[in-house]
């Protein structure tokens, strides 16, 4: 067996140019950077717009190509195109095949686990759009967020307080009602 190992980096190498050199404001606005690579998927992806500090976009990567129904997303594969290219934020984008552009419970999960991550990373979260049937259906988690990702928490947050509920009281031999 050899003790020989591979020395390895990692680069970014553009592709193509991005159709904006105007700062994302709006929902709509990064839908128009990125509408083309969306254009045919039949199944789910899942991409990542780098903004610099004035929100303009530096680069667009897709992520992740799942299947009909989900797309298997890590923080580590997110965020490794936004240090690579020093973006300051990122949009997060993926599209739903059947047309619908809700979220799922795994969707406002993975954005709450990509805002904590982002925010060890001082990369923020700008927003999380949900692609439907076509460009013009989409839901921005942005714009709905007092709507879906604050409901989201507030579950999270109470089934997580009657976990720790329900392991204190088993410490202490007690029963638990719920």
């Amino acid at each position: 067996m050899s003790d020989d190992f591979d020395i390895v980096s990692v680069r970014l190498i553009p592709d193509k140019k991005l159709l904006s050199d105007e700062p994302i404001t709006r929902p709509q606005d990064a839908i128009k950077v990125i509408a083309e690579e969306y254009k045919y998927f039949d199944r789910e992806v899942f991409g990542v717009l780098g903004l610099n500090t004035k929100n303009k976009p530096i680069n667009f990567t897709i992520v992740s190509i799942g299947s009909l129904a989900a797309s298997i997303v890590h923080p580590r594969e997110v965020f490794k195109y936004g240090i690579l290219s020093n973006a300051s934020r990122l949009i997060l984008f993926h599209n739903h095949p059947s047309g619908d552009p809700r979220p799922s419970e795994e969707d406002l999960r993975l954005t709450k686990n990509l805002e904590k991550a982002g925010d060890l990373l001082k990369i923020e979260i700008l927003d999380h759009i949900i692609i439907g049937s076509d460009q013009e259906r989409i839901y921005s988690l942005k714009a709905e967020k007092e709507f879906a990702l604050d409901d989201y928490i507030e579950r999270e947050n109470k089934r997580d307080e009657m976990v720790r509920k329900i392991l204190r009281n088993r410490e202490l031999g007690e029963e638990v009602e719920l």
